[in-house]
């Protein structure tokens, strides 16, 4: 392949048919696409989500017809795109990794601090909790807790971006937090108030 990678789709340039394009544009994939995902590798250390994120680019590409003057530009461009990729997936993994570690951590408090009972009062409250949450924001929290999926896979059950799905799990747990401790204070003050009497 010649370093005329893609041509303009332009008027001045109406000999390039979408067959010709397309011809290109699968040498192209054929070219670079081994490299792309031993460079995205270096990133995500997963050759599956590897794969994803470099197909996801070229698929963005095509759709886009978004076609390069020349080689050196294209080859730059794909390099660019898939790191930006990878870059966000590294972040949302990262965030999703220090949610769970803060739910983890919490619950090992709770544990800590919690008589038995105590612990089962908290975790009835929780599930009341739960069941207080708006419906999408409930559906989300369920999928995480219970189905045990992970945010990009919410994301793909719901038709939903990561970023939604964070967003969403983070107002669960902080309306999570606020109703216990709401209802804790009310039957610590039920307590106080039935032991005086």
């Amino acid at each position: 392949m010649t370093n005329k990678a893609y041509k303009k789709n332009t008027p001045d340039n109406s000999e390039n048919t979408g067959s010709d394009q397309r011809k290109d544009f699968e040498s192209f994939f054929r070219l670079f696409y081994t490299d792309l995902c031993k460079y995205t590798y270096r990133f995500t250390n997963n050759r599956e989500i590897s794969k994803d994120i470099v197909q996801s680019v070229f698929l963005k590409v095509w759709e886009q017809k978004d076609f390069w003057d020349d080689f050196d530009s294209a080859k730059s461009y794909l390099y660019k795109s898939v790191r930006n990729e990878a870059l966000n997936y590294k972040k949302h993994v990262e965030v999703e990794r220090k949610t769970r570690s803060e739910v983890r951590q919490r619950i090992k408090q709770w544990k800590e601090t919690s008589r038995p009972d105590d612990n089962e009062k908290r975790m009835d409250l929780v599930r009341e909790g739960i069941n207080t949450l708006p419906d999408k924001c409930q559906e989300i929290f369920k999928l995480s807790r219970d189905s045990g999926l992970t945010y990009n896979e919410i994301a793909e059950v719901l038709g939903l971006s990561v970023k939604t799905v964070e967003t969403q799990m983070g107002r669960a747990f902080k309306k999570l937090r606020s109703y216990v401790k709401v209802h804790q204070s009310k039957i610590i003050l039920l307590l106080a108030f039935l032991l005086s009497s």
